[in-house]
């Protein structure tokens, strides 16, 4: 828990000094950098935390992946929202998320207490809504993350499993009961946060 608030930490870093977040790392080719880190496109919206890029201290794999207590990937996941023309993400292109403005930006990664029985991109209700409009979230597998995912443990699967059009991400309670396991750790960027690091380093008005 503590490594994650220093690896968020990092992010909001990243971003007073680059204007932008970092793309995901690859999970095809796993190597710790942002792919890519150019500032003018995303080929990698969700996959392992580019903590390399990031320069982040800790315990490392032998592909340059950033490894969590458990010894297990982080994983990370940045909005492919976008409110301009060029339809490459605000918040990944140098100078896109200042052109566009905060009351345009829109970042829409969701995070629940449940997994929504409807759709991949909003909680269920409002109640079960923990955060909404969030640009970015890091994720620990937990001490199960190893291991193969329960095909019936829905509140494992949405996590492990999201993709660039799968928006939503489960916080929910820690459980180590059959078919119910959960011990995901999730932490998010708040995006008034963001803006508000960005506006104090003159990355945006």
């Amino acid at each position: 828990d503590k490594e994650m608030d220093i690896i968020i930490d990092a992010i909001y870093a990243y971003a007073q000094v680059n204007g932008r977040l970092p793309c995901a790392a690859s999970l095809a080719d796993p190597n710790g950098i942002a792919d890519p880190d150019n500032g003018t496109q995303c080929n990698t919206w969700y996959g392992f935390l580019p903590a390399k890029t990031l320069g982040i201290d800790g315990r490392y794999d032998a592909s340059n992946s950033l490894l969590d207590p458990w010894g297990n990937r982080y994983r990370y996941q940045v909005t492919d929202d976008d409110d301009d023309i060029d339809s490459n993400g605000d918040f990944v292109i140098t100078g896109d998320m200042k052109a566009v403005g905060m009351l345009a930006l829109s970042p829409d990664l969701q995070i629940c207490s449940q997994v929504p029985t409807t759709s991949q991109t909003a909680c269920e209700d409002a109640t079960e809504t923990v955060s909404e409009g969030v640009p970015a979230v890091v994720l620990s597998l937990g001490k199960d993350g190893a291991t193969t995912p329960d095909p019936s443990n829905i509140r494992q699967l949405e996590n492990i499993d999201n993709s660039i059009t799968d928006t939503v991400f489960v916080k929910s309670t820690i459980s180590d009961v059959d078919t119910e396991e959960f011990d995901d750790i999730i932490k998010w960027i708040a995006p008034n946060t963001l803006y508000s690091k960005m506006i104090e380093a003159g990355q945006l008005p």
